[in-house]
């Protein structure tokens, strides 16, 4: 029970800090993408590596159970590739104790400095033409995503889940906290699970 009480507080100190953190940037405007520190971290951490090759679909999924970042990428002509980063050695727990640290040593410390002590292993395969991927797409194609959010509060294992989907004209982009059920938003949660657990086994397949 008291290791329990420990971690709570830890988790309560940080979401202390963060908040503050959030209220602070004066450039925050409503509407736009507002990310707490283990968010702002995280981007720097995932940064994806500039490509000059065009394409004709990309799906950015990142994953807050456990942070991880899937990219996949269909270029013009018709090759596809997916792409995972994940930490290394670091749970999500691990990570906000890492941020916690590092605020309560410095409270002008940048997700930068935060992130230059994050490892992170990257994986990556091609996807070949008969995997199904597409099925995968119809599936997205059927949720419906309300634009009106009900109120929620937020668990304490809950977690953000964010997808981007990108036409390279168009594109769309949802975050979302999960778990919940009885919420449209839920389904695209349990899409992006499932569809983690497709791209582990394209990935397994490419390591062999």
């Amino acid at each position: 029970m008291a290791r329990r009480l420990v971690t709570s507080r830890v988790v309560v100190q940080l979401a202390l800090i963060i908040t503050t953190l959030v209220g602070a940037d004066a450039n925050a405007q409503p509407g736009v993408r507002r990310l707490d520190m283990r968010g702002r971290v995280l981007d720097v951490v995932f940064s994806p590596r500039p490509k000059a090759e065009s394409y004709t679909r990309k799906l950015l999924l990142r994953f807050g159970d456990i942070p991880s970042q899937l990219t996949v990428v269909t270029f013009v002509g018709g090759a596809t590739e997916v792409r995972r980063l994940e930490l290394v050695d670091l749970d999500r727990r691990q990570l906000d104790e890492l941020i916690l640290r590092a605020v309560q040593r410095d409270s002008q410390v940048t997700p930068e400095q935060i992130a230059a002590k994050i490892s992170v292993r990257e994986s990556h395969a091609s996807i070949p033409d008969r995997t199904p991927l597409a099925p995968l797409l119809r599936e997205l194609e059927r949720i419906r995503i309300s634009p009106v959010l009900g109120s929620r509060v937020p668990l304490e294992n809950s977690a953000e889940y964010e997808l981007v989907y990108d036409l390279w004209q168009e594109s769309v982009h949802y975050t979302v906290a999960g778990p919940f059920d009885g919420y449209p938003q839920d389904k695209l949660v349990k899409w992006m699970l499932r569809f983690r657990a497709r791209a582990d086994e394209w990935l397994k397949g490419a390591a062999r």
